[in-house]
């Protein structure tokens, strides 16, 4: 009796090491096993030899800007410019004015700043030239990259002295300001693009002729004192 109870011993000694082998190989692969497609390790994207990332062909290019504000990358081209003053003397600044643009009194007076280089402006920043005509000048503009001016006002508008509101008075939107009969003042009661400037139909070194991308939201308030003007929609 006592050797039917050793071998059973003995027999169930064996049964449990082997369950226990079995089970360890089970843990040790149990990872492998159930773990689920999120948590394997992410691959490095596989490229295409014919995949194509060519670069924008840049182009020079060389502009004249009057008084007004220019959306890079619609009124003019993304880039790295030279700046040179031309006439008159006035503020010549970017959004970006601290990152690479610029923040300058312009001119072509003894103490002016009369040129600026490396000028960087990168699409959708904005340059804004007041009292003052400017050259720029860029070897490698991103030409081909400018996109089409969205402006939903439609109608060109006379105007003589009062306020008018933009959306009531006149559609909302960019605007193109030109002095057409005396000298006075004009000013819209918002900040950024904006315009508060001496307009004249016979420009002085005190006064301006024109005023480009004057933005007039809804709601804008544009004040004309002593002077015609028209307002025509930017393209």
């Amino acid at each position: 009796m006592k050797k039917c109870i050793q071998s059973d011993r003995v027999l169930i000694g064996i049964i449990l090491v082997c369950a226990v082998v079995v089970i360890s190989i089970l843990l040790s692969h149990s990872q492998e096993i159930f773990r689920t497609k999120s948590a394997l390790p992410l691959e490095a994207p596989i490229i295409s030899e014919e995949t194509n990332f060519s670069e924008p062909e840049l182009k020079a290019y060389r502009e004249k800007l009057t008084s007004g504000h220019y959306i890079v990358g619609i009124d003019i081209p993304a880039g790295v410019y030279t700046i040179t003053a031309q006439s008159g003397t006035g503020n010549v600044y970017s959004t970006n004015s601290m990152n690479g643009g610029l923040n300058e009194i312009m001119g072509t007076e003894k103490d002016d700043v009369k040129s600026f280089e490396n000028a960087d402006f990168p699409a959708g920043e904005v340059l804004s030239v007041l009292d003052v005509t400017i050259k720029i000048e860029s070897d490698a503009a991103d030409i081909d990259g400018m996109a089409k001016r969205e402006n939903p006002a439609k109608s060109i508008k006379t105007l003589s002295s009062g306020n008018y509101v933009a959306g009531k008075d006149f559609d909302a939107g960019a605007y193109i300001i030109t002095a057409t009969i005396g000298k006075g003042n004009v000013y819209s009661d918002n900040a950024f693009r904006g315009i508060n400037a001496i307009m004249a139909e016979k420009p002085d070194d005190m006064s301006i002729h024109d005023f480009k991308n004057v933005l007039l939201e809804d709601g804008t308030t544009l004040s004309v004192s002593d002077v015609t003007i028209q307002i025509k929609p930017s393209k």
